[in-house]
Order: C-alpha cells, then sequence, then structure tokens
C-alpha cells in the first residue's frame, strides 16, 4: 500500500530533518570540544521486558552499545543507562498516558525522543510518515507509535 506525499509534504519532513540532524551534530561538536561525554546524546534508553523475546532483545542493545569503545565508556560512566519503561511517570502513577499528536509531515527521532521524556506515547494523523530513525529509537525507547484509522 502506498500513500502519495504531496511535494509541500515532502519539503517539510525534510526541513524538520535536516533541522534536527544539524542540531544533533552541533550538539555533537560542542560535547566533544568540552570534554564532556563521549557520546553526543547521553541519555536514558527506556527498555519493554514482557517476554523472552523483549529481554533477548533488550541485551543484544546492550551488547550493540557496549561494542563500540565510546559506548562501553559511557555505559561504565552511567552517562548512558538503560531503564524500565514501566517506570515512566504515567506508568508508575497509574494516570492515562500523556499523548504527543502529529497532524502533519513526519514523526522524526526528536518527537520521539520528547515523548519518552514525557512518559507519552505518539499519535499521528493517517498522512503523517514516521522515519526508520524514529521508528527505531521509538523501540530502543519503549515509545508506543499510534496512528489514527
Amino acid at each position: 500500500m502506498t500513500t502519495s506525499v504531496s511535494v509541500q509534504d515532502l519539503r517539510e519532513m525534510v526541513r524538520e530533518i535536516l533541522t534536527e540532524v544539524i542540531a544533533d551534530e552541533i550538539q555533537g561538536r560542542v560535547t566533544s570540544a568540552g570534554g564532556a561525554a563521549s557520546l553526543p546524546h547521553a541519555k536514558r534508553e527506556c527498555v519493554t521486558i514482557t517476554s523472552q523475546a523483549d529481554l533477548d532483545r533488550a541485551v543484544r542493545r546492550i551488547l550493540e552499545a557496549a561494542q563500540d569503545p565510546a559506548g562501553r565508556s559511557a555505559i561504565e560512566r552511567g552517562d548512558l543507562t538503560f531503564v524500565l519503561a514501566a517506570e515512566s511517570p504515567a506508568r508508575e502513577t497509574g494516570q492515562a498516558p500523556v499523548v504527543h499528536r502529529v497532524e502533519k509531515g513526519a514523526v522524526t527521532e526528536r518527537h520521539v525522543r520528547n515523548a519518552a521524556e514525557a512518559g507519552a506515547i505518539i499519535v499521528t494523523a493517517r498522512r503523517v510518515v514516521i522515519t526508520p530513525l524514529a521508528r527505531d529509537r521509538s523501540r530502543s525507547m519503549g515509545v508506543v507509535i499510534r496512528k489514527d484509522s
């Protein structure tokens, strides 16, 4: 099933992605120049473990991060931590999750990071595109992305 995207929507998606990539690149240079963390985005990754397959996926992600010397150092220093997705504020209190809506354009990695920090889920309009990086990041951070029907 192929969905056509207008030229305007495509331009907006490219603009959002470039803005995100440029901001990430600038932050990475600042972090490296300052001698702080080895990883440009010292962070915590949410891990959902409800089955054996989830556990296997989480362990593989940790091993993947530890193979890179900078990633291993970040894990050892505590700059990169792995937490259970169940520890998000909305789940701890039993409240309904916060919803971040995306009406047009694309869901990018930045949307996913913001939702993870807020303990939110992302709900998109039918025509919104989800970038591959955003989809991967949502899996690693335990952020749910739902499309309206």
